[in-house]
């Protein structure tokens, strides 16, 4: 579907002289992961909205992906599991976001559980793909620029907290809960296809 797209979209793009033909496999990457990007946000925002819960919605979708860019994660086998999975996730995600506003007693389990991903994070992280894998240059500078990116969630997280802006400080830990679960279930899934 968005893949079949961004093919379109680079096959003009190149008929019409746009772009060469070396280049268009990186534009067709490009162009998929925009797309995708554009489509979640519109499916976070939306659920957002429907569940009264849209500026923690964007905050979520938008540490999700700042923690995501180099940790890496689960990737399903085919476009439309990818999909299932990510919109599935995203909505469990803002129902969870939903449910703490309303529940405080959870928060400080919450918090505790933040803490355990984003060590799973620091601890895992990049979980790289047979499609893109990483050398060990590569892995050392992402796994490190995790790290840093779990620590500014958590220095945001506590700014928020000690506000008492603690709807925004839920969206931030279901980010880096979610990508926690995501780096276990890639990390297993590699561990599976490699044996």
């Amino acid at each position: 579907m968005i893949q079949q797209l961004s093919i379109r979209i680079a096959k003009k793009l190149l008929s019409d002289g746009y772009l060469t033909a070396a280049e268009e496999d990186e534009v067709i990457y490009g162009l998929f992961t925009s797309l995708s990007r554009v489509i979640f946000a519109a499916i976070c925002i939306s659920l957002g909205i429907v569940f009264r819960s849209a500026i923690e919605s964007v905050v979520f979708y938008c540490s999700f992906l700042f923690v995501k860019r180099y940790a890496g994660g689960f990737h399903a086998s085919t476009e439309s599991r990818c999909f299932i999975i990510s919109t599935t996730s995203i909505a469990l995600s803002i129902c969870f976001i939903s449910f703490c506003q309303t529940a405080y007693y959870i928060r400080n389990l919450v918090f505790i559980l933040t803490i355990i991903a984003g060590a799973i994070i620091s601890f895992f992280s990049p979980v790289a793909t047979a499609e893109k894998p990483l050398d060990i240059n590569a892995k050392k500078r992402y796994r490190l620029f995790s790290v840093l990116r779990v620590i500014i969630l958590f220095s945001i997280i506590s700014i928020l907290y000690c506000l008492s802006i603690y709807n925004v400080c839920i969206a931030i830990c279901a980010s880096i809960l979610l990508e926690g679960l995501f780096l276990i279930a890639g990390h297993f899934k590699n561990k599976m296809i490699s044996t």
